[in-house]
């Protein structure tokens, strides 16, 4: 696997190659309660609110370190199955951020490639590229948290 983390104009942009197939990836990214398995930060899944990963589905879960949670949701704003998947993510107390994620098949594997920005909340240049380079190195734990699921999903 091969990680890379950009940051540009408070936006935090992470690629990572994965050995799984697209549609393994796709099905750990369709699955609403394996988000807290690969998002770093998601405790659990509360509920889900109509049929993930449609426009317009939302997941509501809970987010943290140690004992300490606060209640949240993400909530589908495009989606082309198989390869481009828009959230806009509660990432409370800080706001919410807007997060595209999109998947294409290399070299018999997967290239992922996850962008993140606040949309709400947060507000400042230097604020948004400090936060952003925190995001970029959180979603490299994120992205390959979602490959190492994916590897282990049935073709």
């Amino acid at each position: 696997m091969l990680a890379r983390v950009k940051v540009h104009d408070g936006v935090a942009e992470n690629h990572e190659r994965s050995a799984a197939s697209v549609s393994q990836v796709w099905a750990v990214m369709s699955d609403p309660y394996a988000y807290a398995d690969w998002v770093v930060g998601a405790k659990d899944v509360r509920t889900v609110e109509g049929s993930w990963p449609h426009v317009g589905a939302k997941l509501h879960h809970r987010t943290g370190a140690g004992p300490v949670t606060i209640e949240d949701e993400t909530e589908v704003i495009e989606v082309e199955p198989c390869a481009h998947l828009k959230l806009r993510a509660g990432l409370r107390p800080f706001g919410v951020a807007e997060v595209v994620i999109d998947v294409r098949p290399v070299d018999g594997g997967t290239e992922l490639v996850m962008q993140e920005t606040f949309v709400e909340g947060i507000r400042g240049r230097v604020t948004r590229m400090v936060t952003a380079s925190g995001l970029g190195g959180r979603n490299v734990e994120t992205l390959r948290r979602l490959s190492r699921l994916a590897m282990q999903e049935q073709c």
